[in-house]
């Protein structure tokens, strides 16, 4: 397995870090390439237990009916309720409880960073995805808009109450902004082609100022543990938010590639296969998928037409290349993570990187399909041994 080869320096760390933190059984390292999806699924359970009390003081806050929602106008709550997601909101909160911990604590600001960050960006961003991830025709309401408008403000305005460095809130407006210019270049670029694929084109994608840096909860919300521990982020730690970004895009890219390229978005996969033998015959079947779904919404024959694709793409090898590439930007994060923390202090940051190594082991154990039902449980109730106790010094 080629995409994976040269891990044994981040496996030995791994598995030292492991055993400092009581060598918990389902979440041995070493057990990713013989069973990931368990492995997986583990890390989110150790997870959702050892930070629960966390998770379940931002969801008092932030939930459909929460003291921060109860406090808004009727019309916003019911956005709200729309659009809600408490696994995402986990997801993307869960980077800063980890780096916070493992950078000396935690303490009331991390707790408010993440509401803010929820009001200002995970439940806006939820709202916008929906609205682009449409077919053509769908329609995109003023409401939602405004919805998205008016709890960015929100967040931004429980951001700025947060006892914490101007350089906090300056990390989430640069960050944000460049997150919707990619949104807008890619709602630009859409059920468009490339005139011609070459190499330099697929690097340009990995390496350039791509829609891969679209993701912003990782680089934000690391960004803002940093901030709050050392006043700064390390230089040397900056290129692996950017890896981070590129990786988590890249892991999406080769999951949604039926669904993405229905909206009309040319992801790296596609790229890669348009670049190889197979180039013709998959943008004949591009451009065939984009007009049926034009002239015949939900019609039957897009089942052959998406069976088509997928095989054009597995025999060009595109998913595995990206997956590969995913796997590149990942060791960028490994030694950056390895230069900085002593593994007997880094088990839960182990964790967050270990997830995305045995999600791809997952997808290509699978043919490179996405498995449903293994991003579990919610953090609202202990599901599995508990997990080392954390102190939380807000309760």
């Amino acid at each position: 397995m080629t995409t994976f080869h040269g891990l044994d320096e981040w496996l030995d760390y791994s598995t030292a870090s492991w055993r400092a933190a009581g060598g918990h059984a389902a979440l041995d390292p070493r057990l990713i390439p013989r069973n990931p999806t368990s492995y997986n699924s583990e890390t989110y359970r150790y997870l959702a237990v050892r930070y629960r009390h966390l998770f379940l003081d931002l969801y008092e806050a932030v939930r459909t009916d929460g003291t921060l929602i109860r406090e808004q106008p009727e019309h916003f709550a019911k956005q709200w309720a729309a659009h809600y997601d408490p696994i995402t909101i986990w997801k993307q909160v869960c980077p800063l409880f980890v780096f916070g911990q493992a950078l000396g604590g935690l303490d009331a600001r991390h707790r408010d960073l993440a509401r803010a960050y929820t009001l200002g960006y995970g439940i806006p961003v939820m709202a916008i995805d929906r609205m682009m991830d449409a077919l053509p025709g769908a329609p995109s309401t003023k409401h939602t808009w405004l919805f998205v408008l008016a709890s960015y403000a929100l967040g931004l305005e429980q951001l700025r109450k947060v006892d914490a460095k101007a350089a906090v809130e300056g990390c989430f407006l640069r960050h944000t902004q460049e997150m919707y210019h990619f949104f807008w270049g890619e709602e630009r670029e859409r059920y468009r082609l490339p005139d011609a694929v070459s190499t330099a084109t697929l690097n340009e994608y990995l390496e350039g100022h791509s829609r891969l840096l679209s993701s912003i909860f990782f680089p934000v919300t690391i960004e803002w543990a940093f901030l709050l521990a050392e006043g700064a982020l390390p230089s040397e730690f900056a290129p692996a938010l950017v890896a981070l970004r590129r990786m988590r895009q890249l892991n999406d890219e080769v999951v949604d590639a039926d669904e993405d390229i229905r909206y009309g978005i040319v992801t790296f996969p596609y790229l890669h296969g348009m670049a190889s033998p197979h180039g013709a015959e998959l943008a004949q079947n591009v451009l065939a998928t984009w007009q049926l779904d034009h002239d015949e919404p939900d019609s039957p024959k897009m089942a052959a037409l998406t069976a088509e694709r997928r095989r054009l793409l597995q025999e060009a090898g595109s998913l595995g290349a990206a997956a590969q590439s995913s796997m590149q930007f990942l060791r960028t994060v490994m030694q950056a993570v390895m230069s900085r923390f002593p593994a007997e202090t880094a088990f839960d940051v182990t964790l967050l990187v270990n997830q995305r190594v045995s999600h791809l082991f997952r997808l290509e154990e699978h043919g490179w399909q996405e498995i449903t039902g293994v991003y579990q449980p919610e953090p609202f109730s202990k599901s599995s041994e508990s997990a080392v106790s954390l102190h939380v010094p807000w309760t």
